[in-house]
């Protein structure tokens, strides 16, 4: 009888190591995989750190009236993304910098035309929509065509959307794959994220009476012209015998309209 227990434990002791081996490998597996995930992150960071020192090295050396995007807009430029994704060590990676680094003039060009390229898209898909009538050549540069930042609702043109400090905001969306990589890594965002800056076209119809009214053709009217001549503006609706006549320069009027 105690032999055939003996047996019987055995087996039973044979069975569970066995279990237990599977469970072991299986972890030891999942171990492995999350330190190699902890590692690529590491890496990555440091990979982001240097591109952003050395990139802040060429921002440095621009006139401070030039605007250049951020590191995570660099980053997605397809030359700096093929250059150090794949790098495996800081040598190479400050190899691959080193073939980055005299493109930097034409990549901040390249991504600055492609934001402008986006905000062009926008605002003509929304002139399609309501068959409103427009030049491609100069649609972007009417006094008609603002655009309005839903975090700071400042009314911008063209050129201040493309800078303007909150372009990358994203009311906390969540992201995966690369951008998440890159947020996590140097806390930036790269502006093909942005959901802050939009372009109202319920509001050109406002816009277009305002400048009819002030002698201007809204379909020909640039801003430059606007500020050229800089008009002071009466608001009808808030003059009043006891407070008097609010009057108001063109970028108090479109501020009214688009807030």
């Amino acid at each position: 009888m105690g032999s055939l227990c003996i047996i019987i434990c055995g087996l039973s002791n044979s069975v569970v190591l066995d279990d237990l081996d599977e469970f072991l490998n299986e972890h030891m597996e999942r171990v492995k995989a999350n330190r190699l995930i902890r590692e690529k992150k590491i890496f990555f960071k440091k990979v982001m750190e240097k591109l952003r020192n050395t990139y802040k090295e060429y921002v440095d050396t621009q006139p401070a009236n030039i605007f250049c995007p951020n590191t995570a807009e660099i980053f997605f430029h397809p030359v700096v993304k093929d250059a150090i994704s794949g790098v495996e060590s800081l040598e190479a990676l400050e190899e691959a910098l080193n073939i980055v680094k005299p493109l930097f003039s034409e990549i901040v060009d390249h991504c600055l035309q492609a934001v402008k390229q986006e905000l062009t898209d926008r605002v003509t898909q929304a002139y399609t929509q309501i068959n409103h009538a427009y030049r491609p050549e100069t649609v972007m540069h009417l006094a008609t065509t603002l655009f309005n930042c839903r975090i700071c609702r400042h009314f911008l043109t063209l050129d201040q959307a493309v800078a303007h400090s909150c372009r990358t905001y994203t009311y906390g969306k969540e992201f995966v794959g690369d951008v998440a990589a890159v947020k996590e890594a140097i806390g930036e965002l790269p502006w093909k994220t942005s959901e802050s800056i939009l372009f109202l076209s319920d509001r050109l119809a406002p816009i277009s009476r305002v400048l009819q009214n002030c002698g201007f053709d809204p379909d020909t009217t640039t801003v430059k012209d606007v500020e050229n001549i800089d008009p002071i503006i009466e608001c009808l609706a808030c003059s009043n015998i006891t407070e008097g006549r609010l009057t108001m320069r063109w970028s108090g009027v479109v501020s009214s309209i688009l807030s």
